[in-house]
């Protein structure tokens, strides 16, 4: 494999990895959001304050759609960061494959593998032999 083929790899990675952070800042902005949004109210009638998340005149209606709200931020953060772990193990993934070093074989690190015995020699039945006595009396 050529150096610039290797390189290839590794920018990708780079990438992926860039977008992995993106995406958790993406994650963690939505998360804020969210929070604020199930947090933050203030009734459109208060005489003292400004109306914060309120968009409606009655209170029931408005925290019904400041949970909707929070809800749809929360989903968006979780799929950011779901898919932020994803890119940054793929980024991982790819970087750790092309950077190592082809290994080299050598007597000491070779796996042992012993031979197989011919089926002839396991399968045929052992001979019997005469006891010593016949023999020598032949």
């Amino acid at each position: 494999m050529s150096n610039t083929k290797k390189n290839d790899f590794i920018g990708e990675a780079d990438l992926m990895r860039m977008a992995a952070i993106f995406l958790l800042c993406c994650s963690l902005f939505f998360l804020y959001k969210g929070w604020n949004k199930m947090t933050k109210y203030v009734s459109p009638d208060s005489k003292y304050k400004d109306p914060v998340n309120a968009y409606v005149g009655g209170d029931a209606y408005n925290y019904i759609i400041n949970g909707a709200y929070s809800t749809g931020f929360f989903v968006l953060s979780m799929g950011n960061m779901i898919t932020a772990s994803v890119l940054y193990a793929g980024s991982e993934i790819l970087r750790k494959q092309h950077t190592e070093e082809p290994k080299l074989e050598t007597a000491a690190t070779k796996p042992v593998v012993e031979k197989p015995q011919p089926a002839a020699a396991v399968s045929a039945p052992a001979a019997k032999e005469e006891p010593a006595e016949e023999k020598k009396a032949e």
